[in-house]
């Protein structure tokens, strides 16, 4: 089972009337991005009258720059959502780190020398 799952502002899944939802373990939302940002989205899922139980295991796919984890608070599922760094991020990281180690070796080789 898949829902597509729109992040504008916040958008809601409600239960409403009677009956029961169940969801599967490896539940599966799509996420399009259109201006989300970081951060918890209260209530995403609401009016369920018991925990699924399965949250903690749910992904969502769409957009490699979001990571995602979903919780339950009492009848609602909560979105929360961390950037995820772009690879250039960690290669420009790596490369700043490796300049630096390489500074520091050549300036410390020239105060073993001096002394």
């Amino acid at each position: 089972m898949s829902w597509r799952l729109e992040v504008l502002t916040h958008s809601t899944l409600a239960r409403s009337g009677s009956g029961t939802w169940t969801f599967d373990p490896n539940q599966t939302f799509t996420f399009i991005n259109l201006g989300a940002t970081t951060g918890t989205y209260d209530n995403i899922i609401t009016g369920l009258a018991s925990d699924p139980g399965t949250e903690g295991s749910w992904t969502f796919t769409g957009n490699p720059n979001f990571a995602g984890s979903f919780s339950f608070d009492g009848a609602n599922i909560d979105l929360t959502m961390t950037a995820v760094p772009e690879p250039s991020t960690w290669a420009g990281a790596s490369l700043a780190l490796a300049a630096m180690l390489v500074s520091q070796r050549r300036r410390l080789k020239k105060l073993i020398r001096k002394s």
